[in-house]
């Protein structure tokens, strides 16, 4: 009856099959392999593979190479083990790497993540850690580092020798720069984690600009003309107010009240280091606390031609045969013409 099965009678030659529907002897398909005769066609087992038709023996299945597999028979081709896996057996399907280990493609093992780097992905390569953290190996991910210490990118330790904050500033925990103590606050200890713990007020009678170790040596004492009370940042934070000035001699500087009184017969400016480059002009008198050349100029009617007046009493009269200029501050006075 047509179609139906046929058995084998006459057996087929190595490398075929018989197919009993035509009752005819039929190549034998790539991944498989044919002894001959009658027997059906055999897959070739998980780990190995094979590409071509009519192959008659196990020996034509070609064993995976390391880092590749088959996992069912009868394959044709061996697969590349994914990044991310392992592949230890070419029989068996690839085991996914854990956090802390990496692999790339073709690999038969996971390799831990090297210390300084973390692997989140197993598939990817091992990132490097960031400045400020750290990681020791095999780590998923990065750690902050301790206060107190600087971490460059890459660090393998939170607290490694040699990498204590310094002097001039403070270090809080995941630090990889080290923060400067703020201008009026003085630094001059190590391993400091917080602004609190490595940041003073600079002391009265100094300035301390950001990042100072110590300004009571490194010459940051208050300058002339200038006061300088606890916490200052800058040299010319607080000038000695117009009217009063700081001279080299005086030592003490820690307060306004320091600044010494501008003597009478000369005038301070703020800031000023001295009073006796700055004396009162011809025309003008200037008691104590004078603040500008013209701040008190002689009165209407009166004069003086020479400079240093302390009081409006030093200035003069006009003579006789004399007039004043219709001004205040007159340095002399003009002589009337006779008509």
């Amino acid at each position: 009856m047509s179609g139906t099965a046929r058995a084998c009678t006459t057996g087929c030659q190595p490398g075929q099959y018989h197919a009993s529907a035509t009752d005819s002897c039929v190549a034998c398909n790539p991944g498989e392999y044919c002894e001959g005769g009658c027997e059906a066609p055999t897959p070739c087992p998980t780990g190995t593979a094979s590409a071509a038709a009519s192959q008659n023996s196990s020996a034509t299945c070609t064993p995976c190479t390391a880092g590749t597999y088959t996992s069912v028979p009868g394959s044709t081709a061996c697969s590349l083990c994914p990044a991310g896996s392992k592949c230890e057996y070419p029989d068996r399907q690839p085991v996914p790497c854990p956090p802390g280990t990496y692999s790339q493609a073709v690999w038969t093992v996971c390799t831990a993540c090297p210390a300084g780097s973390s692997c989140a992905n197993p598939a990817v390569a091992p990132v490097q850690c960031s400045g400020g953290t750290y990681s020791t190996e095999g780590a998923a991910a990065c750690s902050l580092c301790d206060g107190g210490y600087l971490c460059p990118a890459g660090s393998t330790s939170p607290n490694a020798a040699g990498a204590l904050c310094g002097t001039g500033g403070y270090c809080p925990p995941g630090t990889a720069t080290q923060r400067t103590c703020a201008a009026g606050m003085y630094a001059n200890v190590t391993g400091a984690a917080s602004e609190a713990e490595g940041c003073a007020e600079c002391p009265a009678g100094y300035y301390c600009p950001a990042g100072v170790v110590d300004p009571l040596v490194g010459g940051y004492e208050c300058p002339d003309g200038h006061y300088c009370p606890a916490g200052t940042g800058s040299s010319t934070q607080f000038p000695c107010p117009a009217g009063t000035y700081m001279p080299a001699s005086q030592t003490l500087r820690r307060q306004v009240g320091d600044c010494l009184t501008c003597t009478a017969g000369n005038f301070c400016e703020a800031g000023s280091r001295a009073d006796i480059d700055t004396r009162c002009r011809a025309g003008d008198y200037c008691p104590d606390d004078s603040e500008h050349a013209r701040q008190f100029p002689c009165p209407a009617g009166t004069f003086f031609d020479t400079p240093s007046l302390n009081s409006s009493s030093d200035c003069q009269g006009c003579p006789v045969g004399a007039y004043f200029p219709d001004r205040v501050g007159a340095l002399r006075a003009v002589l009337r013409q006779n008509r």
